[in-house]
């Protein structure tokens, strides 16, 4: 009795396995944003008197200038601004800027401008770490390290924090910036 003929194996290229995989990649990957998209929750923007209030239990004494701000950036829709300066006489050694407007544009503004100005900076000094990131949410932050200096800025919603100070602060910056929960421990 004859056998019943079998079908030949199907071969299978090297580009049929390449092909596979990057469609499965592809998959992965759509599949990873679409988690990201899902469980990404806006971040809750702080307030000024929990800056106030984080500011004063570290033992610095914050100063509200939005009536100055208002009276220097007409127009411009400032709600808020509580700042910390600190000196060695000369120089500034922290600062420490919280901005809150009346929308997210204007935030958004100012956040761009400050981003432009540290550019600048970053342009200056041939060795830095810079770190940034947009919209995981509602959330966008620049850190730059550079000439013995650290820079922070982060904007959530309608808000702005902007620290900068020596090496010697950058402990401080971030001990603050946890506290009001713009960063991780």
């Amino acid at each position: 009795m004859p056998r019943p003929k079998q079908k030949p194996k199907p071969k299978y290229t090297a580009k049929d396995f390449i092909r596979t995989a990057l469609l499965l990649g592809v998959m992965i990957l759509f599949f990873l944003i679409l988690l990201t998209l899902a469980f990404s929750s806006p971040v809750a923007p702080v307030t000024d008197q929990q800056v106030w209030d984080t500011l004063v239990s570290h033992g610095y004494t914050p100063t509200d200038n939005t009536e100055a701000i208002d009276a220097a950036n007409p127009g411009v829709n400032t709600q808020k601004n509580i700042s910390y300066r600190e000196t060695d006489g000369e120089r500034e050694t922290l600062r420490i800027e919280f901005l809150a407007f009346g929308d997210t544009r204007s935030a958004m503004i100012c956040f761009r401008s400050l981003c432009s100005d540290l550019d600048g900076i970053h342009r200056d000094y041939l060795t830095q770490s810079v770190a940034t990131s947009g919209n995981p949410a509602n959330v966008a932050y620049y850190i730059l390290k550079a000439g013995g200096k650290y820079y922070y800025l982060f904007r959530v919603d309608n808000t702005v924090l902007y620290a900068y100070g020596g090496e010697a602060n950058m402990g401080i910056i971030n001990q603050i910036a946890s506290e009001l929960g713009y960063v991780d421990d």
